[in-house]
């Protein structure tokens, strides 16, 4: 191969390699830091397993206690620009959210919930700061920024 054929190879790889991070850079959600806290009271059933067992127990609106509302809580909330982690007490219906509050609003999160499939709304909103000094109020160095899900028992 001559210098010629070389080089289009080599700018053959270099296009490559920047496509490729082009890509990347679109999927990648950036790191966001919490300078807030949202406490949001959440109900309801939406995966196939919680509906089936809500008609048949004629059971009313219910804290989020399956893996699979609570995994589509986390995943659901994570996607939003602005929050930084999830937590979700399964059985107790309430779900934690750190996040930014330049960028996204409490009652956004409620909504996206609500979106879902479930009943939220948010009972209150701390600093970063005071939730750290809360008993169990460390998720994001817990549980990193996505959160367990409250399979772990955190904030119990």
């Amino acid at each position: 191969m001559g210098k010629s054929g070389k080089r289009w190879v080599d700018l053959a790889l270099v296009l490559a390699v920047v496509a490729l991070l082009a890509v990347l850079a679109i999927f990648v959600k950036p790191l966001t830091t919490a300078d807030a806290v949202a406490f949001l009271r959440t109900s309801g059933m939406a995966c196939k397993g919680c509906a089936a067992s809500v008609r048949e127990a004629a059971v009313p609106q219910r804290p989020v206690d399956c893996e699979e509302c609570t995994s589509r809580i986390v995943t659901t909330v994570n996607g939003r620009k602005g929050v930084a982690w999830v937590a979700v007490d399964k059985g107790g219906g309430e779900v934690v959210v750190g996040f930014d509050s330049a960028s996204i609003r409490p009652e956004a999160i409620a909504a996206t919930i609500t979106g879902a499939g479930y009943r939220s709304s948010v009972t209150r909103v701390v600093s970063a700061d005071q939730y750290s000094k809360m008993p169990g109020g460390n998720h994001a160095v817990r549980m990193g920024a996505t959160g367990c899900g409250g399979g772990c028992g955190m904030g119990k």
